[in-house]
């Protein structure tokens, strides 16, 4: 409580009070991720999130119980895996099958130790972007958050494998009931959405992605694109959280004026909110969003 005043006084007078986070041990810990209880490397920095911010994640949950409604026989895309607390985050919503995708071989073996406390839980090996083939790229941060740098010089850049979605798709690797599409790899979320234009046409799944314009500017030419991409797409409702998992608003794709306006606010380390979490309806979904969107605006109002 007291903590609670001094943070108010302090933003009465134009100030953010910010918890500085300790130096990071080495080894695992067993943290609270949804329901569940999963192993963690302590210099992972999901960590400090999942410890320290209170909604870090939990669209994910209310999301799958609220498209598991919709649709009885729901399997969830969980691009970018990690360690499984993503899984964890929907097996805490409902109990549906999860196809995983993750490159990083190095996490590999937590995640399939997270994982072993469920069922249905498929993971696949290997990197999405938004095409079949090579990439150049250098990595960072493997074995907790690994990321694909593709503007490093030609000296220091590998050649990997890639996929995109409609391959899997066409391969059967998922399916006609992958009604929930979430991603998370650290500016690679638009080429993937982009890689999978037939089997968004076919399934219109409902999608959440994270839009970081830092990871997004090594990989985007102009990241305000993916807008009128899935307004074309024939989406429509969209919803904005904050970088801690604190739903913000709703609007509409066709309402591009404010959607560039967020755009150029949410700029990165620049602005007070660094990134942002999106979900987006198809059209034919409008009602499963307005019932979304009901349930965050409740959820936030018990929550503040």
């Amino acid at each position: 409580m007291i903590k609670k005043v001094l943070k108010r006084l302090f933003n009465v007078i134009g100030y953010t009070v910010t918890k500085n986070p300790r130096q990071a041990a080495n080894g695992l810990s067993s943290i609270k991720i949804g329901s569940y209880y999963l192993k963690i490397n302590n210099n992972n920095g999901i960590k400090y999130c999942y410890e320290n911010y209170k909604d870090y994640g939990s669209q994910l949950t209310r999301l799958t119980a609220l498209v598991h409604k919709y649709h009885s026989n729901l399997t969830v895309v969980d691009i970018g895996a990690n360690l499984g607390d993503s899984v964890s985050l929907i097996k805490s919503g409902a109990d549906v099958p999860v196809v995983s995708i993750e490159g990083d071989k190095a996490i590999t073996g937590l995640f399939k130790t997270n994982t072993s406390q469920f069922k249905d839980v498929k993971l696949i090996n290997a990197f999405l972007s938004d095409h079949t083939g090579e990439l150049k790229c250098t990595f960072s941060k493997e074995g907790h958050n690994l990321t694909l740098n593709t503007s490093a010089t030609e000296k220091k850049q590998q050649v990997i494998d890639v996929l995109d979605i409609d391959t899997l798709y066409k391969n059967g690797s998922i399916d006609k009931y992958c009604k929930l599409l979430k991603i998370d790899t650290e500016g690679f979320d638009l080429k993937i959405i982009k890689g999978g234009k037939t089997f968004l046409s076919d399934i219109k799944p409902v999608i959440l992605f994270e839009f970081n314009r830092d990871n997004l500017a090594d990989t985007e030419v102009d990241a305000f694109t993916i807008f009128p991409w899935l307004l074309d797409k024939g989406y429509n409702l969209i919803m904005f959280y904050e970088s801690d998992g604190r739903f913000m608003f709703s609007s509409v794709l066709n309402n591009l004026s404010f959607l560039r306006q967020l755009y150029e606010y949410i700029d990165g380390r620049n602005a007070k909110i660094y990134y942002t979490d999106i979900v987006v309806f198809h059209s034919q979904d409008d009602r499963m969003a307005r019932d979304f969107i009901s349930t965050e605006e409740k959820h936030r109002l018990s929550h503040s």
